[in-house]
C-alpha cells in the first residue's frame, strides 16, 4: 500500500479474488481464495467482473493504470485496459516484495 501511495494515483482499489474491484477503506470478512487455483474460464470470467466494476467507477474516460500484482491478476484485464503498467511484471514474488521495498 505504501508502493501504490507513493505513486500519487487519483484512485486506489485492491484486486479481490472473491470481490474483484474493492476500495480500500471497505471493510469484508476474512476468505482464503485465489485466483492462482482457478481455471481460465474461471478467471476470464472474474476479469470481466472486474472490467464491469471499472467501467462503472470510471465510464469510458482514458485511464492510466498501474496493476501490482501477479499474473493471474493482470492477465486477462490488460487485454482490455489501453493504458496499463505493470512494474511487477515477470518478477516472482519474493522479487516482487524486493522491489516495493526498495521503492517505498
Amino acid at each position: 500500500m505504501e508502493y501504490a501511495e507513493a505513486l500519487r494515483p487519483d484512485h486506489i482499489f485492491i484486486l479481490s479474488a472473491r470481490y474483484g474491484l474493492l476500495d480500500p477503506d471497505r471493510k469484508i470478512s476474512p476468505y482464503d481464495e485465489t485466483l492462482n487455483g482457478m481455471g481460465v474460464s474461471e478467471r476470464r470470467k472474474w476479469a470481466r467482473q472486474v472490467l464491469e466494476q471499472i467501467k462503472k467507477k470510471f465510464g469510458a474516460r482514458n485511464v492510466e493504470y498501474t496493476i501490482l500484482a501477479g499474473a493471474p491478476y493482470w492477465r486477462y484485464l490488460v487485454e482490455e485496459l489501453k493504458d496499463v503498467r505493470l512494474p511487477l511484471k515477470g518478477k516472482r514474488i519474493g522479487k516482487q516484495l524486493q522491489y516495493l521495498r526498495r521503492k517505498t
